[in-house]
């Protein structure tokens, strides 16, 4: 029983530790924030509110740093979807699509080896006619132009 009763106390102890010394969560964001950003875009970013955001963002292996308002931006409209997925759609500007709407698919697509980003609405569309489809097949099809009819291309 003694032993148990110092084991616990020497848990409580560096537990107690750890707390305390742990740093702030908020500065270490921002000590994160300031190995990207200028004193002024952390500011602009601390008084819209997207301190949170953009931290995680900048933890992200493709971040760039020139497409971080965009981001945000698509964050904001699609808050369920992951961060690393939302950078991948900014980075090859299907953000900038019109009418684009996020599809898990999306992602498979970009993955793909011989995904061409000129052919990203042909792949959706061709995905919306084709759900059984893999990203593979998809891509594969796109490609060859078996999504035209024949002889109209």
């Amino acid at each position: 029983m003694r032993k148990f009763l110092g084991f616990i106390i020497i848990v409580s102890i560096g537990i107690g530790v750890y707390v305390c010394l742990k740093p702030n969560d908020q500065e270490k964001k921002k000590e994160d924030l300031k190995t990207v950003l200028t004193d002024e875009e952390i500011e602009k970013i601390e008084k819209d509110g997207n301190t949170d955001i953009t931290s995680k963002f900048i933890s992200e292996k493709d971040f760039k740093k020139e497409n971080l308002d965009r981001y945000i931006s698509f964050y904001k409209d699609n808050t369920d979807v992951k961060y690393e997925n939302i950078i991948k759609v900014v980075n090859n500007d299907l953000d900038k699509i019109d009418n684009f709407e996020y599809d898990t698919m999306i992602i498979s697509l970009l993955d793909e080896e011989y995904f061409i980003k000129s052919n990203t609405n042909r792949y959706m569309k061709y995905y919306s006619q084709n759900k059984d489809l893999t990203s593979k097949e998809i891509v594969t099809n796109v490609n060859s132009h078996i999504d035209y009819k024949f002889y109209t291309d």
